[in-house]
């Protein structure tokens, strides 16, 4: 549904576009007759996306891998699996001041900050803004220079629930290397 809407709304994408599917590698044979559908629109292409034992959000950081297989230059939108597509997507990558990621704006919960432990960048603070990233849209550059220090954060965030741990590691990783969000 996702791509055949984004192919629906925005036709003059399609001849640049490139759809990359995470999906567990085990999954990638089940899943590839119906990206078939498409092939003569687009390119779609799947690649290995693991979850982790008590953390299903964890599969989103199997963009650290696909960036690196990915030009610079090239812009880079990342939509969760139930997002739609109902109109035309008239935005820049490389024009953005900054990453544009979910409207959905969160605050750093109390009870949170002090399960963080020392930090190696500036270390959160309570009530500090952290965004939703079901949508990320930014420059393969700009992501290449996040997706480390994301992965390095998320790992370090050991004591936080499972659904806000990614997210706020993404935040966090964002304000390490400088990128607004």
């Amino acid at each position: 549904m996702v791509v055949n809407e984004l192919l629906r709304s925005a036709p003059a994408l399609t001849e640049k576009l490139r759809v990359w599917v995470g999906l567990p590698r085990g999954f990638h044979g089940a899943y590839k007759p119906y990206f078939e559908l498409f092939r003569e629109q687009v390119s779609v292409r799947l690649f290995e996306a693991e979850p982790a034992a008590n953390d299903p959000y964890f599969v989103k950081l199997g963009l650290a891998g696909l960036v690196e297989q990915l030009a610079g230059d090239d812009p880079f939108l990342y939509l969760d699996y139930d997002h739609l597509v109902l109109g035309p997507l008239c935005m820049d990558a490389n024009q953005a001041d900054g990453i544009l990621v979910s409207s959905e704006v969160k605050q750093l919960d109390q009870s949170i900050v002090p399960g963080l432990g020392d930090f190696p960048m500036p270390a959160p603070q309570a009530g500090q803004a952290h965004f939703n990233n079901s949508l990320i849209f930014t420059s393969v550059s700009r992501m290449s220079a996040l997706v480390g220090p994301w992965r390095q954060v998320y790992h370090r965030l050991t004591g936080l629930p499972p659904e806000k741990r990614e997210e706020i590691a993404f935040c966090l990783a964002a304000q390490a290397v400088g990128e607004p969000l």
